[in-house]
């Protein structure tokens, strides 16, 4: 990963570390924060701090919230610790996260739900968690919006649809799905 994302300009390599934040893998960390540390300063490199922070911490914290750091050279060695406390965790790097914990379909549905109504940034997720529960369950989710404008009710009703349905059981943590098939390693 990382000979590929130093060949590339800025633009890309930061929508490359979009693609690995995305996917959540603890292993693509250290591409992440390198090249935000290389591409700091280019506007687009701002969201991949909340890339780091969506797969390291259970809620939005100081892997969050670069811009606060008066020295932003320490930024990489918080986000390393991290890592390495994860790492240790779970035995390896190689598992997926979200909110430092592995990634599971179900507890990703009740994050969605504890955030209907919460803040803009837990609104503005909405479409990131939509698009990997989608993704994984196959479920039907186009009436979270309407007229593009979000449905709380509509979405709360799909996923206690879901979470009191016999397909929840199905998921196990810390793999992926699509469609609601597991995808192999």
């Amino acid at each position: 990963m990382k000979d590929m994302e130093e060949s590339l300009d800025p633009d890309k390599a930061i929508r490359f570390c979009n693609a690995l934040g995305a996917w959540g893998r603890l292993s693509a960390v250290p591409t992440i924060v390198e090249s935000y540390d290389r591409h700091f300063g280019f506007q687009d490199a701002e969201v991949l701090p909340f890339y780091l922070s969506t797969m390291m911490e259970m809620e939005w914290g100081p892997l969050a919230e670069r811009a606060s750091w008066e020295d932003v050279s320490t930024y990489p060695d918080l986000v390393m610790e991290k890592y390495e406390v994860l790492k240790r965790k779970f035995g390896a790097d190689e598992v997926l996260l979200l909110h430092g914990e592995l990634f599971g379909v179900v507890p990703l549905a009740r994050r969605m739900l504890r955030s209907l109504g919460d803040s803009y940034f837990e609104k503005a997720m909405q479409p990131f968690y939509r698009r990997r529960f989608e993704a994984s369950t196959g479920i039907d989710c186009s009436g979270f919006y309407k007229d593009r404008e979000f449905q709380p009710l509509t979405a709360a009703s799909i996923l206690e649809g879901f979470l009191e349905s016999p397909q929840a059981t199905q998921y196990e943590e810390g793999v992926r799905y699509f469609f609601g098939h597991r995808i192999p390693e």
